[in-house]
């Protein structure tokens, strides 16, 4: 069997590495799982990302004073939104002169050749990929997930079970997790992203992000032990007959 994880995966991508010769595939996510049904005629069964109990970690105490150092997630690919982040911190610095100098640190590499016109108080620091990023992520007070399209979206939802408020673009599973509307923005757009961190860096600290009811909801509905028992009753279903 094969599983299929990534949002842009096209028809041309499914031929060409010959998922349609296993018995069964599992595509990550509703929206994939829907296009992948079109594509073949084997069982398709859509498998959403999980979470064992030892993933999850109490909530970071936050600073009286809006951290200076914030942590961006995703990579140097177009889709995971690092140039609406930076166009997002271009207007919050252009509109709010009082708004602080951020060391933004970026989980990837810099992306390539870009022009912007701002003149940045700010800074972006790319640090790769991060190995033990739990533990570096718990650095940090806040962090920010731009992405423009995900399947599912495990990388914010890893960093608020560990403790971690975090803005994430409406993408994924995000709108069935009910956070609250200033923790949520649109996709691809920096306006909106900009107003978000506006906010809560006027509110802070008080975030009016429920970090562990999150967490309780997060562990009940994408636990590990529903993933492993949605593969191994469909494999088992699908195994081939002894003689």
């Amino acid at each position: 069997f094969a599983i299929l994880r990534t949002p842009g995966m096209t028809e041309h991508d499914f031929d060409k590495y010959q998922c349609s010769e296993c018995a069964v595939v599992f595509p990550r996510g509703k929206e994939l799982t829907a296009r992948v049904q079109t594509w073949t005629n084997r069982p398709v069964h859509c498998l959403e990302g999980s979470f064992s109990d030892d993933e999850r970690h109490p909530p970071v105490t936050l600073p009286p004073e809006f951290p200076n150092r914030i942590l961006v997630v995703g990579s140097e690919e177009p889709r995971k939104g690092f140039s609406d982040f930076i166009d997002a911190l271009a207007i919050l610095e252009q509109e709010h002169p009082d708004f602080p100098a951020l060391t933004c640190v970026m989980t990837g590499e810099e992306p390539g050749q870009q022009t912007h016109s701002h003149d940045f108080r700010s800074r972006f620091e790319y640090v790769g990929r991060i190995n033990g990023f739990v533990e570096f992520a718990r650095n940090f007070y806040l962090a920010i997930h731009p992405s423009r399209s995900e399947s599912f979206g495990m990388a914010p939802l890893e960093l608020i079970l560990a403790g971690i408020p975090t803005l994430v673009s409406r993408t994924g599973v995000i709108d069935q997790l009910n956070l609250p509307e200033g923790w949520c923005f649109k996709p691809e757009s920096p306006r909106d992203m900009a107003n978000k961190i506006a906010k809560i860096w006027q509110c802070w600290p008080d975030t009016g992000l429920e970090i562990t009811s999150t967490q309780d909801d997060l562990l009940k509905n994408y636990h590990i032990s529903h993933t492993a028992n949605l593969i191994a009753q469909v494999v088992q279903h699908t195994a081939p007959t002894s003689h």
